[in-house]
């Protein structure tokens, strides 16, 4: 069995992380931590995790559920971080074809393989000097974990092709909404990579323990969607009422920050009043089939009047509000978020 000590931060960061420096503090305790809205202790501690980690060129993994904001974490991280005018490149491992796996991190030659039309340089050169965020780095294959603990070893990569390594100087933020430790376990998941990664660990709570940040998400989130809104035509600046904030408050969010926003966002542009009332937050009866909290897994029931299509359940779009780890969304599995909006 593997057996892991529930802080593991505490035992892999290195002594002077935890040391007293006033000025280190001062550069990390910068804007870029305040756009995460919290005022709860469980937040609190995270946060300060994340500063003092920001400023140690140290390979992160962070866990939580999707949509808890590991992403926006890691965002503030390199902002705050020496590499801050190089770009963060943000991947999402489980929206890469395990067979591509290696060519798209690691790059590879013309020809190397079918459908190599052209050389490509790969995430990790692209990411050269700045950062590399893995999202659900739990998804990758076995021998791309192989490969990935090699590069943290040497810092160099290897293009599939290629026989002749390249040095890379890149720090790693990884994610997953995993539980590492049990893949580990079940032999699903290297210990020696899940240690290189450990270095530092933020370990971020859901929203349903986070009843302290409820109300404080609600109004930041109206704020950001009234802002959005303004300039659309006939736009009314929506607020909510005492109860719809009850309710809200009483529900678990099994997606999270995430899904607070999308729930807040669809009933301002379905509503046709100023201030959103219970039914507006729950949806039935108006533009659902469904309770929008009456089904087990938090989603809604399919709009009456676009059936078929999922999609729909989500009007708009999330506005580059970075509510937590991207699902994949999209078809493309890595994008440069250097250039992040304002978020939970």
């Amino acid at each position: 069995d593997v057996n892991f000590p529930f802080n593991l931060a505490a035992d892999f960061l290195p002594e002077y992380l935890q040391a007293s420096d006033n000025s280190m503090r001062r550069l990390a305790e910068q804007a870029h931590f305040q756009r995460i809205v919290y005022q709860s202790d469980t937040m609190h501690r995270q946060v300060l995790l994340a500063q003092k980690m920001a400023l140690f060129d140290v390979p992160v993994l962070i866990l939580g559920e999707s949509g808890t904001g590991k992403e926006l974490f890691a965002d503030a991280m390199h902002r705050a971080s020496r590499r801050a005018d190089k770009p963060m490149i943000a991947v999402n491992c489980g929206a890469i074809p395990k067979e591509l796996a290696n060519a798209e991190l690691f790059g590879h030659k013309k020809g190397a393989f079918t459908g190599a039309d052209v050389e490509r340089k790969g995430h990790f050169r692209e990411a050269d000097g700045g950062t590399l965020f893995l999202d659900e780095i739990g998804e990758l294959p076995a021998d791309t974990q192989v490969k990935l603990l090699r590069v943290l070893q040497t810092g160099e990569v290897t293009p599939v092709g290629q026989s002749t390594p390249v040095k890379v100087n890149v720090r790693i933020f990884a994610a997953t909404h995993r539980d590492l430790q049990a893949d580990v376990e079940a032999g699903m998941f290297r210990e020696d990579l899940f240690h290189r990664l450990a270095v530092g660990l933020l370990d971020l709570p859901p929203l349903r323990d986070r009843d302290a940040d409820i109300s404080l998400l609600i109004d930041h989130f109206l704020d950001v969607i009234n802002q959005e809104m303004a300039a659309q035509p006939g736009n009314q600046h929506k607020n909510i009422s005492v109860e719809a904030r009850k309710l809200l408050s009483r529900q678990p969010w099994p997606g999270n920050v995430r899904q607070l926003y999308h729930t807040l966002l669809r009933a301002a542009i379905w509503a046709d009043h100023e201030t959103l009332d219970e039914a507006d937050i729950q949806g039935k009866g108006r533009y659902l089939r469904a309770d929008v909290f009456g089904v087990a897994n938090g989603h809604a029931g399919l709009p009456v009047r676009r059936r078929g299509r999922a999609a729909a359940e989500e009007p708009g779009q999330q506005g580059g509000q970075h509510v937590g780890a991207q699902g994949g969304a999209g078809t493309d599995a890595h994008q440069n978020v250097s250039q992040s909006s304002p978020s939970p």
